[in-house]
């Protein structure tokens, strides 16, 4: 749409041509009818993003109770107690209360962000490539998991590759509404 608007916008403009004839009044044409509003999206509409060609999924708004009950932080706990040494209860208690959110519509990503996908923004200087994981080894430079998702990236990397690719991060409320609604990714 830019070009398009560059091109008419350019085409516009220019000097008068002395050697031309005389311009005649323009004569002004309306429409026959109005545009055609574009249609709303609807719940699971899907559309592939041009920088990246990741999958995004619609995913309608709505209201929801954010955060967790007592009984499920604790559940959370004694969960983390049996695969851990270490769990700090007041990470879990972050949850609680429960409260109402209401959310506009909004598209998530589909997947996770592939080394691949990743690769085009470094290759675009626009993100650093992992090369270390504080928890881990790096997988980005491994060709046999070049679809496998990026890992060991900061937040603030993630947030550069979501503006190179013309996206934003999702809130915490969006991605639990798009988790208890139904649309994982």
């Amino acid at each position: 749409m830019c070009t398009l608007l560059t091109l008419a916008l350019i085409g516009g403009c220019g000097t008068a041509n002395p050697a031309a004839p005389p311009a005649q009044p323009a004569t002004r044409i309306e429409p026959a009818h109005a545009p055609t509003p574009r249609p709303s999206p609807s719940p699971g509409d899907t559309r592939i993003r041009p920088t990246d060609g990741m999958v995004t999924v619609h995913v309608p708004g709505g209201s929801f109770q954010m955060g967790s009950t007592e009984s499920q932080v604790q559940d959370a706990i004694t969960l983390c107690t049996e695969h851990y040494n270490i769990c700090n209860r007041w990470y879990y208690e972050r949850e609680h209360p429960q409260h109402p959110v209401s959310l506009a519509g909004f598209w998530l990503d589909q997947s996770e962000v592939t080394n691949v996908q990743y690769h085009r923004c470094v290759e675009a200087g626009m993100c650093e490539e992992p090369t270390t994981c504080r928890k881990g080894t790096p997988t980005y430079a491994d060709p046999d998991k070049s679809d496998h998702p990026v890992v060991c990236v900061s937040w603030q990397d993630a947030r550069a590759y979501c503006h190179w690719a013309g996206a934003r991060m999702p809130t915490e409320a969006e991605w639990e509404y798009a988790f208890r609604s139904g649309y994982s990714v």
